[in-house]
């Protein structure tokens, strides 16, 4: 398989997600539960949920419902409907087999993005030329699963893509959070309203103990509530200030505040003119200092780290510490972030204040320049490390993408996407495609760029096997680079049409090698050494795709012989060249450890594809050596690793598959050949891995099949 610039594949998603339980919780409501064997991503709360019973059995027992596949928890903004959903998506998980999904679309604006963001969260890719919808489609005809999607109040417009959805999978329910109903047929709108008094006191009350250890309150307790609506989200932000003030001192204040409570605009809903002023409030509350900073952090998408807040929006550790303990920020996992509702509110501040302009721009520059820096560190010995901090940025670069697109400036979107293949075409690639698409509609400032532009779209158009589009862009690229200075930029063109070549449906692939030899010359002239060990490997991958198992291990050795850092994607790609082709020349015993090698490294790096071929070697290498029923395990392990992110084997890899399975259907009962298939596909990456240790032994006890 052909490597791109970067050359690591797609990474390793996570096949299910489980949560713990933390003892000691109190018990109003009880943690989220533990998951057995039904894959999940809720999130655990670190607060039980006080009240809400009713809403809780009416809400199950709607999701248990045979006739009941979406349902919709309206209200206004701090309400509770994202905590509410959680709960009851908890209490439902033992009622849906294939799992149940959260799929948050806080940092979703555009929504032709809602269908991607479901992909990406279920760690579904899409294949070939296909339209994401189909292969979710696809995905999730079968599966009874339970979706929790939330914010869907911005994406609205992408209700018809869900009715689509639905339609298509049966076995699918929708549980949406949205501060408005979608009007679907078949939709059940569930409003959420205000806690009732106790439930909210008891929230006050909880919240209070937090922060003032003791605290008993009194009759003003109830009296706050009421001036509050009893929103959940207004409750606790008055009782963070029980860290400061005593009941009946913050009831004055509210009662001072009382016209701008209930005041706002008259045609939006009281509820929600509530909500706003209660956060006004706590905003009034700051110092001049404190609410600028407030306002400037709320150009960060997704939270920040602390360097990020320092540099973009001049913070200072002492207020930001302040703000955490006014419950205007959080910071888990040391990233500063706040809730949508406060989020919202101090992102109006910020555009009132007349610098929202130079502050969007220090926030672009800040990201074009961490994608510069990544761009290096990606190359480097540790790109897993950086793909884990892009991964964790990814609503930031996704709002300098949409503010770059909105000015009118698309070389932000080109450095951040273009310089970056290797974390987009693993994480969002159709996205990024998207963004590129967008981009080389504009005029890009420097030649340099949009040839970045151009490598890239036809890159990651290749990587979804659409050939045709990769192949006008690689045309463009090519003499573009070839007038240009940077003997990088023709190497990546140079590559990106020798893909396309290799690819070529009419079956000429030795057109390709012209075009890989060209790229090895310029990258030894200019002492691009990696570029080098790139091309070096590509010709390896030519050369099995054309059966020349020598040549194939000669051009291996030649990339493996390239100094590269240790646990480098082109050293176990270089390692699984040499080991294929030496199996394909009888010398499996050989093959064995460079494999193994191989396949080690590239889980280390998150590298599915890679591993799936090793698996593919091994079944092979298995079949060769009368363990029939280890190649069958094997080949479900393959089939399992490479499904889960949407991939399909090259021609060359699906050659060696259709040979082995022949062989293996040959020696084994459907049913047995089922069984054994079916154990491999349910096994983990690193139990998959271990079955190759078998590959020492000299065979297997009779197979009952």
């Amino acid at each position: 398989m052909p490597l791109g610039e970067h050359g690591l594949k797609d990474l390793l998603q996570p096949e299910a997600l489980f949560q713990l339980v933390v003892e000691g919780l109190p018990s109003e409501f009880p943690a989220l539960k533990t998951l057995g064997n039904r894959p999940t991503n809720l999130p655990v709360q670190p607060n039980p949920l006080i009240g809400r019973e009713r809403e809780i059995t009416e809400l199950t027992v709607l999701l248990r419902g045979s006739d009941v596949r979406l349902v919709t928890l309206t209200g206004a903004g701090g309400t509770g409907k994202t905590r509410l959903a959680f709960q009851a998506a908890a209490e439902v998980l033992d009622d849906f087999g294939s799992g149940v999904f959260f799929v948050s679309l806080a940092s979703v604006r555009d929504p032709a993005l809602v269908i991607p963001s479901i992909a990406q969260t279920l760690a579904v890719r899409e294949v070939g030329g296909e339209q994401f919808a189909d292969t979710l489609a696809a995905f999730l005809e079968q599966k009874q699963m339970l979706l929790v999607l939330d914010n869907f109040e911005q994406v609205v417009d992408a209700a018809a893509d869900l009715a689509q959805l639905l339609r298509r999978c049966t076995k699918l329910t929708l549980l949406l959070t949205s501060r408005e109903p979608l009007h679907l047929e078949g939709e059940r709108e569930y409003a959420v309203q205000p806690l009732a008094l106790p439930e909210a006191a008891a929230l006050f009350r909880e919240r209070a103990l937090a922060v003032r250890p003791g605290f008993h309150g009194d009759g003003a307790v109830e009296a706050i509530c009421l001036r509050l609506d009893c929103l959940p989200l207004a409750v606790e932000l008055a009782a963070a200030r029980m860290r400061v003030l005593s009941p009946e001192p913050l009831l004055g204040r509210l009662e001072q505040r009382l016209p701008l409570l209930t005041g706002g605009a008259r045609d939006a809903p009281e509820r929600q003119r509530t909500l706003r002023a209660t956060i006004a409030w706590s905003y009034d509350l700051l110092s001049p200092d404190e609410q600028r900073l407030l306002a400037r952090l709320s150009v960060f998408v997704g939270g920040c780290a602390l360097e990020a807040a320092e540099e973009v929006a001049a913070a200072e550790l002492d207020m930001l510490q302040s703000l955490v303990e006014k419950n205007l920020l959080r910071v888990p996992d040391d990233r500063y972030w706040m809730l949508e509702t406060i989020h919202e509110y101090a992102s109006q501040r910020l555009e009132e204040s007349g610098e929202a302009g130079e502050i969007r721009g220090c926030h672009a520059d800040y990201f074009r320049a961490l994608a510069v820096e990544a761009r290096a560190r990606l190359r480097g010995p540790e790109p897993a490390a950086c793909l884990d901090q892009l991964e964790t940025e990814i609503d930031n670069l996704r709002a300098v993408l949409a503010w770059s697109e909105a000015v009118g400036t698309p070389d932000a979107a080109v450095e951040i996407v273009a310089g970056l293949i290797r974390f987009w075409e693993t994480r969002a690639l159709s996205e990024a495609r998207l963004w590129l698409q967008r981009a080389l509609a504009r005029e890009i400032g420097s030649p340099q760029l949009r040839g970045d532009a151009l490598y890239a779209a036809a890159w990651l158009s290749f990587k979804q096997g659409d050939y045709g589009r990769a192949g006008s862009y690689a045309g463009e690229a090519l003499p573009l680079a070839r007038k240009g200075a940077d003997p990088r930029q023709l190497i990546n063109a140079l590559n990106a049409s020798a893909a396309v070549a290799l690819s070529d449906p009419q079956g000429h692939p030795d057109r390709a090698k012209p075009f890989f030899e060209e790229a090895l010359a310029v990258a030894k002239e200019a002492g691009e050494a990696h570029s080098a060990a790139v091309l070096l490997g590509n010709l390896a991958s030519l050369a099995l795709a054309m059966h020349r198992w020598a040549e194939a291990e000669d051009y291996a050795e030649q990339s493996l012989a390239v100094t590269v850092p240790p646990q480098d994607e082109v050293r176990a790609s270089g390692l699984g060249l040499i080991g294929m082709a030496r199996m394909h020349l009888g010398r499996s015993q050989e093959a064995v450890p460079l494999l193994l090698e191989c396949a080690s490294i590239s889980r280390s790096l998150g590298d599915r594809p890679m591993v799936a071929e090793c698996l593919e070697a091994f079944a092979a290498i298995a079949l060769e050596r009368g363990q029939r029923d280890l190649a069958a395990r094997l080949l479900g392990a393959a089939e399992a690793v490479m499904a889960s992110i949407g991939g399909t084997l090259e021609p060359a890899m699906r050659e060696l598959h259709e040979r082995t399975l022949a062989g293996v259907q040959a020696q084994l009962t459907e049913p047995g050949l089922t069984a054994l298939w079916a154990e491999g596909a349910a096994m983990d990456v690193d139990a998959a891995l271990d079955l190759a240790v078998h590959l020492d032994q000299a065979g297997e006890p009779a197979a009952s099949s």
